[in-house]
């Protein structure tokens, strides 16, 4: 069996405090693969003598592609969990199979780290890692690719299922998109209603997409920002109908 060892310290180990900074949409029909994703990753902020002074917006492509295997994700700590599925992807290409692995390796990986958080301060691991009604799970992503001339969407989300005062465990659970299916993760309120309308989806789901990022940044730009990114995976190649910041990240690893 192969081995995927990812050394991590915990005791220094600086975790993403996004507070999932972020919107990813997929959506497989008609034999297609669509995902986009907004391009905030979180924000940096300059001080003086502590005191706050002002704050810098961090943007990026959300969008990975390791060895034609594709994903996206988003809540915390996802540059660890970026890390753990960029060694898997490099080792195997069976989506079935990453996804299996993944959600082994990050469990074992990160419930002691966020034990290790838990108990160095509490308010900080309520704060980023409780599920709340927006945000029920601490960490999600899709994984994506079209494999043996079928396209597949995997969503696989990780929950703390413990009491704050009670040692962490991690829930991992994952679904196979069917056609017809949408995924949205991150912040989605403001469009949850659209995902199953009809309208949206009129003008095919590359147009659908675009239109739910839009109306997700317009009403909630602190956290959700453009420029947005679109790809589109079809039997005949990937389109990339939007490229946001993800010029540099198309070709294969």
């Amino acid at each position: 069996m192969i081995r995927y060892i990812i050394l991590l310290i915990i005791a220094s180990l600086p975790f993403s405090t996004s507070e999932c900074q972020t919107c990813i949409i997929g959506r497989i029909s008609y034999g297609e693969i669509v995902v986009g994703a907004d391009a905030l990753i979180g924000n940096s902020v300059k001080s003086e003598t502590g005191k706050m002074k002002d704050s810098k917006k961090i943007l990026g492509c959300k969008i990975i592609n390791v060895k034609g295997t594709f994903f996206a994700g988003a809540g915390s700590p996802m540059n660890i969990l970026a890390n753990i599925a960029d060694s898997i992807c490099k080792k195997e290409n069976i989506i079935d199979t990453i996804v299996s692995i993944f959600k082994r390796v990050v469990k074992k990986q990160i419930e002691p780290q966020l034990e290790y958080h838990r108990k160095k301060d509490l308010a900080y691991f309520k704060r980023y890692y409780m599920p709340t009604k927006e945000i029920p799970r601490f960490a999600e992503l899709l994984f994506f690719k079209y494999e043996n001339m079928i396209p597949k969407l995997i969503y696989v989300g990780f929950k703390i299922t413990n009491k704050s005062n009670e040692k962490v465990h991690i829930e991992p659970i994952s679904k196979n998109a069917s056609s017809g299916t949408t995924y949205a993760i991150g912040h989605k309120t403001e469009i949850i209603a659209m995902l199953n309308n009809k309208e949206t989806w009129k003008n095919g789901s590359t147009k659908g997409i675009e239109t739910l990022l839009i109306n997700q940044i317009n009403a909630k730009k602190a956290v959700v920002d453009g420029p947005i990114t679109i790809i589109q995976i079809t039997k005949n190649g990937i389109n990339w109908y939007k490229e946001g910041l993800c010029n540099e990240k198309k070709d294969t690893k």
